[in-house]
């Protein structure tokens, strides 16, 4: 077949191609217009949030989810309005596709928002109510199962504080223990669990752990016979001396301390180790005071 058989067939006119300079223009152009798009959508979301006409920022909302029903930070968004509005069932309606328990042990903000409606719907009963029984019952097992993810100091603290809200110190106890802290307010607020569980024991332990974390020897002391008060009201008799001594750490020459121990000694029956306290005591009085730490 002849060249000029190809010729009549592609015809007189052949189609150009397009540019690279065309091409990157077009791509340029499709970018700014997604781009474009992002930013009106954000500027959406941000006047529904900020809008002081909840009913309306609602009715917008509602609408915008359907044509995107999986936009979670719009859903999230229509739901912190709805709890906002205090329409708790609409709330909840619009959280539960989000609710899976995937979601509920790794995303915190989904968490948060399911716990408030939660812990809002076991408050819309009355206290004396067998509804607001069952409810806390229910949220008390809520609790004590989140008590098993990685959740952060202040979900723990909110979380305890709950749980003791609903008459469980113990569950609220093993919920800020689980945290691992050892800051000021959270060895506080144990004591005070540990207090009303009437866990002297472990009341005891915290005044200490406190006691090491005091930053005089004056503050030491007040944490040091706060514990040795726990100690002595336990119940226990046995080593509770010898343990407070193990605790002595930064107070071994401290008088005060030292004649404390061996008054704890001594109502707990210990005479021998009272007499070595008493001794230790008389030598710390007589020798010059050291330079307060």
């Amino acid at each position: 077949m002849s060249r000029a058989h190809f010729a009549s067939i592609a015809g007189p006119e052949r189609l150009s191609l397009i540019s690279l300079w065309q091409i990157m223009g077009f791509v340029l152009v499709v970018v700014v217009a997604l781009l474009e798009i992002h930013r009106l959508q954000h500027l959406s979301l941000q006047a529904a949030a900020d809008t002081e006409h909840d009913s309306v920022a609602i009715a917008y909302l509602h609408a915008w989810l359907k044509t995107e029903p999986d936009n979670d930070e719009l859903r999230l968004l229509l739901v912190r309005k709805l709890l906002h509005g205090r329409e708790l069932s609409s709330a909840q309606k619009e959280l539960a596709p989000l609710t899976t328990k995937n979601n509920l042990t790794a995303r915190a903000e989904i968490r948060s928002l399911w716990q408030e409606l939660l812990w809002r719907h076991l408050w819309s009963f009355s206290p004396q109510s067998s509804k607001f029984s069952a409810a806390a019952h229910q949220y008390l097992k809520t609790l004590a199962w989140l008590n098993h993810l990685a959740l952060s100091p202040q979900e723990r603290w909110v979380d305890a504080h709950q749980a003791e809200a609903l008459h469980a110190p113990d569950l609220a106890l093993t919920l800020i223990q689980a945290g691992h802290r050892s800051d000021r307010l959270t060895l506080l607020y144990e004591i005070h669990l540990s207090t009303a569980l009437g866990l002297k024991l472990v009341s005891a332990q915290y005044w200490f752990i406190l006691q090491d974390q005091s930053t005089s020897i004056a503050e030491a002391r007040i944490y040091f016979l706060r514990g040795l008060t726990d100690l002595q009201s336990s119940g226990k008799t046995r080593g509770i001396a010898e343990l407070a001594y193990n605790h002595l750490h930064r107070l071994q020459h401290d008088p005060q301390a030292l004649a404390s121990l061996a008054r704890l000694a001594m109502a707990t029956g210990d005479t021998e180790l009272a007499a070595q306290f008493i001794a230790a005591s008389i030598r710390q009085q007589l020798l010059p005071a050291p330079p307060s730490r």
